[in-house]
């Protein structure tokens, strides 16, 4: 298991992520999982995840060090590199967190290794490196 959310002010909502790649969104009312989507391929390998706590998104961080937001319908809806690994080269291992901002579609991810937090903002036009 890499991470686990339980949804804030929700009663039945739970996502969680094994790091095989696996993000299973639960019913806490059922013994089985509703849905698993396959974020990351077997050879990516999860470290992290993120939920948001208003709008239907989670983005997981992988050992291949990429940042994917995903719909809860199983969507890839984009992909990032943290900054100095796309651009420098970077060192270190895979991504070692991502973060979503509570009230606006904007997602934070940093690497291991790296002194750079790169932060996201989803608009009309695509989304941007801020």
């Amino acid at each position: 298991m890499t991470n686990v959310h339980l949804q804030r002010g929700g009663q039945r909502e739970l996502v969680s992520a094994c790091r095989n790649g696996d993000v299973k969104l639960w019913d806490l009312r059922w013994d089985k999982s509703i849905k698993t989507i396959k974020a990351s391929g077997p050879r990516e390998g999860l470290r992290t995840l993120a939920v948001h706590e208003h709008a239907p998104v989670f983005a997981v961080g992988t050992e291949a060090r990429a940042v994917k937001i995903y719909n809860t319908s199983g969507k890839m809806l984009s992909q990032f590199e943290p900054y100095a690994s796309r651009f420098m080269g970077g060192g270190g291992g895979g991504v070692s967190a991502v973060a979503f901002h509570p009230h606006r579609m904007m997602v934070a991810g940093a690497a291991v290794g790296e002194s750079y937090v790169n932060v996201y903002a989803c608009g009309k036009k695509g989304e941007k490196e801020i």
